[in-house]
């Protein structure tokens, strides 16, 4: 959906077009995925996400702090959160200095469930056949900034428990 901001924000893509299954098991990607969780996963959430150039008049950084996995985080009562899923990240637009929209990660936060953003920061990336993160990192939508279109394809996968 795209919105009056101009951002677009969309879910389930793979039944939109082949390509997106394609991507989901680029073989470095997919690799990594299966030596982290194992062979049985499965593929819960896909999201395309672009932010267009920000009003150059709001403040530079990241909006929106949070952990990936909301319900799963709210019922593990234990501080510290088990992996039962990661994402893989899809760059489609290079972003290579600070500033520029940069996907930001609070560092350490995978340890903890108390976010404190003050320590963020933004990573730069090269348009890319993919990144791995913990979806129990925090992280931020960043404003995107000084010219540059933000575009990130997202697959989130995790254990098959059933």
């Amino acid at each position: 959906m795209r919105l009056e901001s101009g951002h677009l924000n969309l879910h389930d893509l793979v039944g939109r077009h082949p390509i997106f299954l394609d991507v989901m098991t680029w073989p470095t990607t997919f690799h990594k995925v299966w030596q982290v969780l194992g062979w049985n996963i499965q593929l819960f959430h896909t999201q395309l996400l672009v932010t267009p150039t920000s009003d150059p008049s709001l403040p530079p950084g990241p909006t929106g702090w949070h952990q990936d996995n909301d319900r799963m985080n709210l019922e593990l009562e234990v501080e510290l959160q088990p992996r039962v899923s990661m994402k893989v990240g899809y760059f489609l637009a290079d972003i290579p200095e600070p500033g520029m929209g940069n996907f930001c990660v609070i560092p350490g936060s995978h340890l903890t469930r108390r976010l404190m953003p003050t320590t963020a920061a933004g990573r730069p990336a090269k348009a890319s056949p993919g990144a791995c993160e913990s979806r129990l990192a925090g992280s931020a939508q960043p404003r995107g900034a000084r010219d540059a279109l933000r575009a990130r394809v997202s697959d989130a996968l995790a254990w098959n428990w059933r």
